[in-house]
């Protein structure tokens, strides 16, 4: 195993790898910034922006600062002793609702970024959230275990999931999410989410733009209230790898 990587963040991502936030989303494919970055002067992302609309703007919880974001909604917060604390975002929450059961690594566990590394039940479904980050469980949020709705209710907080040691930062971070693109990205996000809920209600393809996650009140506490539990577990399936409640247990991926 590599020895765990302790240099500060700033110093992982070289200057010279910076580009569009909206590249690094995956929205655009290739854009060359004449601004040297700076968005509050770009009229494309201005645009971009709004084609969110107040979803994102108007209500849920923006990730902390000096958090990152793997691209399956768990986030990675790396503390100044080079520790990782790792939970899911706020938009997972919302996603998956009332959480009743958590399954959670055990200290001395090994995470592999991109692989399962915990899992949550919620109504008749368990979904498998993978790890930001590769390395060594060292501790877990026991409170979880007898009340795991507070990821519900306090997702960067109180409702924290594991803290581990990272084994290699310099491959990791430039694979997560930071910033302003994580807003760009939760914006996308968001527009496929809105389709995939009138997909649910079995709207037509012309009424696809009139679902809304949040029309200018508060958001919902749960996004797929009133589908059917079958539409329901097929979004989930979109943002997460899904598995039907009751299959046979694996590993999660985790190594001793």
């Amino acid at each position: 195993m590599s020895s765990p990587d302790h240099r500060p963040v700033r110093h992982v991502v070289p200057e010279h790898e910076k580009r569009c936030v909206w590249m690094t989303a995956g929205i655009l494919s290739y854009r060359i910034c004449a601004r040297d970055y700076d968005c509050s002067k770009c009229l494309l992302d201005q645009a971009l922006s709004m084609r969110c609309g107040p979803s994102v703007e108007g209500g849920m919880d923006p990730l902390p600062p000096l958090h990152f974001l793997h691209r399956g909604h768990a986030w990675l917060h790396i503390s100044d002793d080079g520790e990782g604390v790792v939970g899911l975002d706020d938009f997972a929450q919302r996603l998956i609702g009332h959480v009743s059961w958590m399954d959670l690594p055990e200290p001395g566990d090994r995470l592999e970024q991109g692989k399962p590394a915990f899992r949550i039940s919620h109504g008749s479904t368990e979904t498998d959230v993978l790890a930001p980050a590769t390395g060594r469980v060292t501790a877990v949020n026991e409170s979880l275990r007898q009340n795991p709705a507070i990821v519900n209710r306090s997702p960067y907080d109180a409702g924290w999931v594991l803290r581990m040691t990272p084994e290699n930062l310099a491959v990791d971070v430039p694979r997560l999410l930071f910033g302003r693109t994580v807003e760009a990205w939760v914006c996308d996000e968001t527009r496929t989410l809105e389709t995939e809920i009138a997909r649910g209600f079995g709207l037509p393809e012309d009424d696809m733009d009139s679902v809304r996650i949040n029309d200018g009140g508060e958001i919902p506490a749960e996004f797929l209230t009133g589908l059917p539990s079958e539409e329901r577990d097929r979004i989930v399936n979109i943002f997460f790898a899904r598995r039907p409640s009751g299959a046979s247990p694996d590993p999660m991926g985790a190594q001793s």
